[in-house]
Formats: C-alpha cells, structure tokens, sequence
C-alpha cells in the first residue's frame, strides 16, 4: 500500500537508516524492510496482503534521490497531500509524483524522464 511504504519511508528517513525491523523478529511476520531491493511492481502489492512489501518504501527512496538532485529537499513531504487513503502505486502514487514535479521540481522536463526511467526499470 502506499500509506504504508510512504509511512515506512518517513521512519526510515527519521532513522537515517536504509532498513527497518531487521531484528524484530519474536512479532515480526516478515524479515524486514530494505530500500535497496530488487522488486520489480506486482498487482498484488495494491492489496492489504502485501502491504509489509517493501517495493514503495524503495521506490519512494529512490524517487527522493531523483528529485534531490534537481534541488527539491521536501518533495515526498509535499507529495503527501497528493496521497489518498486508497491510493494506488500505479496510478494514484505515479500520478501525484508527476503531478508535484510539475509544481516543485526546479526542471520539470528533464527530471520527470528520470523519474519515468525509474518508474519503467521498476515494472510499473
């Protein structure tokens, strides 16, 4: 979900930390989150089941590196009010991302290929 990845990004950017809940594992049901993984999208990651999924907390990490580079340090805080509750990763969160570029990003164009590049190498 992307509540949920954007929820882990903003803990792991507070922890100043590329992985979360790597040694929580007497109540852990998975193994972790890492924002450095390969997942490529699934539809499944839009579904409640797949919410520990760790493939937004990484796509929103590198979204970050992306935007920071063309001089916008508050682009995720931003995209927040662009997130709804139901909000998919294939359209909700791709469309407020490019949406926010347009509004924030100091060259719009240029970083929003990069960010399609991103988005294409990620399946979705």
């Amino acid at each position: 979900s992307v509540i949920e990845g954007m929820a882990d990004y903003f803990a792991s950017k507070i922890a100043n930390s590329k992985s979360l809940a790597m040694k929580i594992k007497k109540y852990n049901t998975f193994d972790g989150k890492k924002v450095d993984n390969n997942h490529l999208y699934r539809q499944e990651f839009e579904s409640t089941g797949m919410a520990n999924e760790d493939f937004v907390l990484g796509l929103l990490w590198k979204i970050d590196e992306i935007v920071e580079t063309n001089n916008n340090n508050h682009f995720i805080y931003q995209l927040r009010n662009r997130i709804e509750t139901n909000s998919s990763i294939r359209n909700g969160l791709l469309k407020a991302v490019l949406a926010e570029c347009n509004k924030s990003c100091n060259n719009p164009q240029s970083t929003k290929l990069e960010l399609m590049r991103l988005f294409y190498s990620k399946g979705i």
